[in-house]
């Protein structure tokens, strides 16, 4: 009882939350789709921008500014009502990864892309935009957008495994990609792979990538990898750290650098020093199984669950 309670008022304050200035102190505040215009509680992929903020949701494509709210679903032109990946460009332009293909929202028109425009399949996981081009993971291999086609690079290519479940993109033409096999890092063309055996990842079952500088965190099923230059420095489990699952859904980062963890089951963790501190369920998160995780400029980081909608955190 006493937690609708606090959705609902919650919800209600969102209209101020959106674009006030940050809050002094730890603070939650929540999204559901019972409380706001939020269309669906599992919550995909999140983007939240000078504008606004995306939502990636099992009901559609949202947006929400203020007390505004606006839902783009399959009876509105998305290939899907089930967003996986959400990429904002620096146009506007809005690209989404669905299991029926891609689209690109641009200003109120949707435009729809599948195998018959060059992807190599139309289930894809997730979308990333790296400052000139477009790509996608597929469960077919990692495609770019090369308008009005597509790129395709697979095991073929030099990837670990063709079924890409996320990419991080660090710079022009130059990526991270977590693959069923591995992950591997992209550069102009080249790649190279990181494994279990190879590289001492705790598993080739990859979910989840991120890097930044010299560092590339690696999110499997068995657990994280730091990789520092290319070479793992530490793994962490729940077994040897904070972590309170080791299935890895995804990897972010906060404003002020920290890394960001969504786990299967386990919360969501941060890096503190050389360790992690986890929020739960008994810390003030909605579900113990997050999705994604998204941090934005002004120091808040969103948590998207698989039931609960969205948790967002300011400390």
């Amino acid at each position: 009882m006493w937690r609708s309670v606090i959705i609902i008022i919650c919800a209600a304050l969102l209209a101020f939350a959106c674009e006030d200035e940050p809050v002094e102190g730890p603070e939650w505040f929540y999204i559901t789709a019972e409380g706001s215009g939020l269309p669906g509680n599992k919550v995909y992929d999140i983007y939240a921008g000078p504008d606004g903020t995306w939502f990636a949701t099992d009901g559609g494509l949202a947006f929400n500014r203020g007390s505004d709210w606006v839902v783009y679903d399959y009876w509105g032109g998305m290939p899907a009502n089930e967003i996986f990946g959400l990429a904002v460009c620096p146009n506007d332009d809005v690209w989404v990864a669905t299991f029926l293909g891609a689209a690109r929202l641009r200003g109120e028109e949707i435009k729809k892309f599948t195998t018959g425009d060059g992807l190599p399949s139309n289930w894809l996981y997730d979308v990333a935009f790296d400052g000139e081009k477009v790509w996608f993971a597929t469960n077919r291999g990692l495609a770019r957008f090369d308008d009005p086609g597509f790129t395709v690079i697979d095991c073929t290519s030099g990837l670990p495994g063709d079924d890409v479940r996320d990419v991080c993109a660090v710079g022009v033409d130059r990526l991270w990609v977590a693959c069923f096999g591995g992950a591997a890092f992209y550069d102009r063309g080249k790649i190279t792979e990181y494994t279990a055996i190879g590289a001492g990842l705790p598993s080739d079952v990859v979910y989840a990538v991120a890097a930044r500088g010299d560092d590339a965190w690696v999110g499997t099923d068995r657990g994280l990898a730091l990789l520092r230059k290319g070479k793992v420095v530490k793994t962490y489990t729940s077994a040897n750290s904070a972590l309170r699952a080791d299935i890895i859904n995804d990897l972010g980062y906060g404003a002020d650098g920290e890394l960001w963890v969504a786990t299967a089951g386990g919360g969501a963790s941060r890096s503190v020093g050389p360790g992690f501190e986890t929020f739960g369920t008994t810390r003030g998160l909605l579900s113990d199984y997050v999705l994604c995780v998204f941090g934005d400029k002004l120091g808040y980081v969103w948590l998207g669950t698989l039931d609960s909608g969205v948790s967002r955190y300011y400390d």
